[in-house]
């Protein structure tokens, strides 16, 4: 199982979405005039027939369209193709040969053994002439289901969708009022969506992956099943694995060796599979579903997400820890449809244990009574849950009985906080030291980056980090250190130095005292057509402590806060003993996924954040008292 989604759909499988996303929206003046699908669903496989016609506009579309993508999962089997170009006069038609056709590595997403990928050109394509592609596949899932996404690379003129077939469920996902119901099953006959003015992949800023937001449609047949049978088809799909040989039940003994304490056996078993096991994601056949037997797995050192799992799995329950292995769509932004059981909504895997049996303690990611564990990171230990996990529908395949739950958000075990404690001189100019901490996935990243590249390139990126919150600033004599903690952490230093921090005259004087920011721009939140906007959970808090010259005037008290469901902004300054200047501010998201109704309360939070941004930090002398005497 990969961390990537992939589609499984059309002919042109991965090429509306990789062609969409290799391009920026400058190149997408392309449309296309018509695309029908006409998808036939029978017992363990599928019938997809695509017409699709691609007007091209500019240079950028020639590049753009000038090569597609066809992905065929293993099984699968491109029928018939037909592949030309019509020249803008609409004769000079062009045929594509089939033995043209390029074979690649991959489409522009993950790409494993058992698939097949190839590239079909249209060479000394034009500005005014059109494509049309003409394809038939058979395509054999594993799950009799599927999801047919139905955004472009371009604005669809004209879209037509045909299901037919054997009895199936269908859901349609998004569209908004480019896509309309023309047919449904349930009047008898087939399902027919048509789409008119269909708007590209072009999604706003902060938006979710296209394979979470755009609209697609989700199909699946046969016999009725919910969550529970979606586990049964799984558990029957991984039953041939052999149970836990020799060698990993020596290792589990030896991990555990003198520890009766079930979470102490836990985190020992935990770390080995972290930090020994190296992760890599392969495919091989079924690969993308079934794991390698945990015993090949130890003994080679490595393993994708289901390998990794699996061999934790084994090993807990040679230590008398159950576990389950549990199936969810990690990724930024990524969730799927609960409503509609079918693993192809699914694209990691993880490890479930029931909290009962470890004795789970508050701040542990615990979620429907299980404790959740994510063995692909290499650091943290079974406090930490990566964010690509956190918030998400997980399917816990149990031995039994199988169940959906919801994982944990963690937003205090994310973040960033910089902190600069320095001294103000007469002349305004600051200087200083300052301490930038990272917490969870952010320090993660910046650890392997500092295994991966010079130290000086990570500097490089504290500098930037120093220049957001104060311009102008300069970073000196800096160092790091990994810090020993159950969530990622790392510590970076630095002496700075900011010329004119301080700015005015006596009485009058002022600074702008910048902040790490976690929010889009207000003007970002706007005509965003009921697309959600995806945010990371977590903190960002910046401290500054300065020292003013004797004499100067205190700063003017500050204590502002906006909250909500969503999170929380705060602002604060205050003067401290010794003539010392003490500015707060934090920005903590609570969500990761928020709908149109609740656009309002994030914008408050937006406008909020900039204002305490931008703000003048004044040091001013209070008013002397008047005296006087009474009559």
């Amino acid at each position: 199982m990969t961390q990537t989604f992939r589609w499984t759909s059309a002919c042109l499988g991965l090429a509306g979405l990789v062609v969409a996303l290799a391009t920026g929206p400058a190149a997408r003046a392309a449309s296309i005039p018509e695309h029908r699908l006409e998808i036939t669903l029978s017992g363990d496989e599928y019938l997809v027939e695509e017409h699709l016609v691609v007007r091209i506009a500019s240079e950028g579309d020639v590049a753009t369209w000038s090569r597609i993508p066809v992905h065929l999962m293993e099984g699968d089997e491109l029928v018939e193709s037909l592949a030309e170009v019509v020249g803008a006069d609409g004769r000079g038609v062009r045929k594509v040969a089939r033995r043209e056709f390029e074979k690649v590595e991959s489409p522009g997403q993950v790409l494993h053994s058992s698939d097949k990928a190839f590239l079909v050109p249209f060479h000394g394509l034009a500005v005014g002439e059109q494509i049309r592609w003409r394809c038939k596949t058979r395509r054999r899932p594993l799950f009799p289901a599927t999801e047919v996404p139905l955004s472009h690379a371009a604005v669809q003129d004209n879209l037509r969708v045909r299901v037919s077939g054997v009895p199936f469920r269908w859901h349609l996902r998004g569209g908004g009022d480019a896509l309309r119901v023309a047919a449904s099953p349930e009047e008898g006959g087939a399902l027919e969506i048509v789409g008119e003015g269909v708007p590209d992949l072009d999604l706003p800023p902060w938006s979710p992956p296209a394979s979470s937001a755009a609209p697609a449609l989700l199909l699946t047949w046969g016999r009725e099943v919910d969550w529970d049978g979606v586990g049964t088809w799984y558990r029957k799909l991984i039953g041939g694995l052999p149970a836990a040989g020799p060698e990993v039940a020596a290792k589990a003994r030896e991990l555990v060796a003198g520890n009766e304490d079930p979470r102490q056996r836990l985190e020992a078993l935990v770390d080995f599979v972290k930090s020994k096991v190296r992760y890599e994601a392969v495919e091989i056949g079924v690969g993308g579903w079934v794991p390698s037997p945990s015993g090949e797995v130890l003994g080679r050192g490595w393993g994708d997400c289901k390998d990794k799992s699996e061999l934790l799995v084994q090993l807990m329950a040679e230590a008398g820890i159950p576990g389950h292995l549990a199936l969810l769509r990690a990724g930024f932004g990524q969730r799927i449809e609960p409503g509609f059981p079918s693993p192809f909504q699914f694209n990691h895997a993880i490890v479930a244990v029931p909290a009962s049996a470890v004795a789970s303690s508050e701040g542990d990611p615990v979620g429907g009574d299980y404790l959740f564990i994510d063995p692909t990171s290499e650091r943290g230990g079974v406090r930490w849950l990566t964010p690509a996990s956190q918030g998400r529908h997980a399917l816990v395949v149990g031995a039994e009985a199988s169940r959906l739950v919801m994982t944990p958000e963690r937003p205090a075990d994310e973040g960033r906080s910089l902190r600069v404690v320095g001294t103000i001189d007469e002349a305004g100019d600051l200087v200083g030291r300052v301490e930038y901490r990272l917490q969870g996935s952010r320090a993660l990243a910046w650890i392997r980056d500092l295994r991966e590249r010079s130290l000086d390139r990570t500097l490089e990126d504290l500098q930037d980090v120093v220049h957001f919150v104060a311009p102008g600033g300069e970073v000196m004599k800096a160092g790091y250190k990994e810090l020993d903690s159950a969530v990622p952490s790392l510590g970076l230093v630095a002496e700075i130095r900011v010329g004119a921090a301080v700015r005015g005259e006596a009485g009058r004087r002022w600074l702008r005292l910048g902040s790490l920011g976690s929010l889009p721009g207000s003007r970002e939140l706007e005509d965003r057509d009921g697309v959600p906007v995806a945010l990371s959970p977590g903190f960002s808090r910046t401290e500054w402590r300065l020292t003013l010259p004797a004499g100067w005037c205190p700063p003017r008290p500050e204590d502002e806060e906006a909250a909500n469901a969503l999170g929380r902004v705060t602002s604060r300054a205050a003067p401290a003993e010794g003539g010392t200047l003490v500015v707060e501010r934090e920005t903590r998201v609570d969500q990761s996924w928020v709908e149109e109704d609740s656009l309002p309360a994030l914008t408050d939070l937006a406008v909020a954040e900039n204002r305490f941004a931008k703000r003048r930090v004044r040091l001013e002398c209070p008013e002397p008292a008047v005296s006087g005497s009474g009559i």
